[in-house]
């Protein structure tokens, strides 16, 4: 197990109830293509995803999405938790009173019980014309126009729902052995040449690791010199941005809009939304070396060309 050297701020670091003994930066090797396909409208996120996945045979991915409608729809926000069990918790559910207009969002889709899963943090704003950001429920929110994805497809490797000792809740993580055909392979659609795929790394971060730190580690145990970020899903202990901003609240969830890591220059950046358990929405490039994750975050590191 590869141990992390940085800690966290004092002020930023969140006490989970049960004991940290996995590895904090859970990483797993894959070829990856990326691809851009739409999301059909009438369906479910979930369903649309997994039709996805089943046309170009492959068990998870991670994918950026573009701006659409959405209706009916529902989603949760960060909450403190009123529970031991649980450092943090999540809100009741909101249910959309009229169609949201989507900005985009970050979605990370694998295995869960041996079933297409997915995990989507978005930005949209409501009727209003207000912002919101927030974890949409996938079996729940149902895509009201046809709308455009970047889906970056994992050949060898998938992100599986498995239970978290030290959070207590199930929680995406890297697996090198897929559980579970998706439908009948029979009716996938071929894959691209292998030329067409480029080596990726799929990563997982536990809490109390800088989120900014911990991609520099990966990149250095997998000997990328720079990467870019796919996909991006996860939540920081409060956030200080690279302007000097900070969210005082510590309970939030973000997706990734943007990332890039130059493990030789030792820069990362992270242009991320966040909303936190108050209800305020942050956008902004996160602060190397002082966003320590709160519950989990993961993405896809794939090396930027030579």
């Amino acid at each position: 197990m590869m141990s992390v050297t940085t800690q966290p701020p004092l002020n930023r670091r969140i006490e989970h109830p049960g004991p940290c003994t996995e590895d904090p930066i859970h990483t797993a090797t894959s070829r990856c293509l990326t691809v851009y396909e739409t999301l059909s409208s009438g369906q479910t996120i979930l369903e649309a995803f997994a039709a996805l996945l089943k046309k170009y045979n492959v068990d998870s991915a991670v994918a950026r999405l573009e701006s659409g409608r959405l209706f009916p729809a529902s989603y949760v926000l960060p909450a403190l938790s009123t529970d031991p069990n649980y450092a943090v918790y999540y809100s009741q559910t909101f249910e959309a009173l009229t169609p949201l207009a989507l900005s985009d969002g970050a979605v990370t889709i694998g295995l869960r019980d041996q079933k297409p899963w997915l995990h989507c943090h978005a930005r949209w704003t409501d009727g209003s014309g207000q912002l919101h950001c927030g974890h949409l429920l996938p079996e729940q929110t149902y895509l009201a126009q046809d709308t455009l994805v970047e889906l970056t497809l994992l050949i060898d490797a998938a992100f599986v729902v498995c239970p978290d000792e030290h959070t207590r809740f199930s929680l995406f993580k890297p697996s090198v052995t897929p559980t579970q055909d998706i439908g009948n392979r029979s009716t996938a659609t071929p894959m691209p040449m292998a030329s067409s795929m480029t080596p990726g790394v799929l990563v997982r971060v536990a809490p109390n690791v800088d989120f900014g730190l911990a991609l520099l580690e990966a990149c250095a145990r997998h000997d990328i010199k720079s990467a870019f970020v796919y996909g991006g899903v996860g939540s920081v202990v409060g956030a200080v941005f690279d302007d000097g901003r900070e969210v005082e609240p510590f309970v939030t969830e973000l997706m990734v809009r943007r990332g890039h890591v130059d493990r030789l220059s030792q820069q990362v950046t992270l242009d991320i939304a966040l909303i936190d358990y108050t209800g305020t929405v942050s956008e902004g490039c996160l602060a190397l070396g002082k966003n320590p994750v709160l519950v989990t975050c993961e993405l896809v590191l794939i090396p930027t060309p030579a």
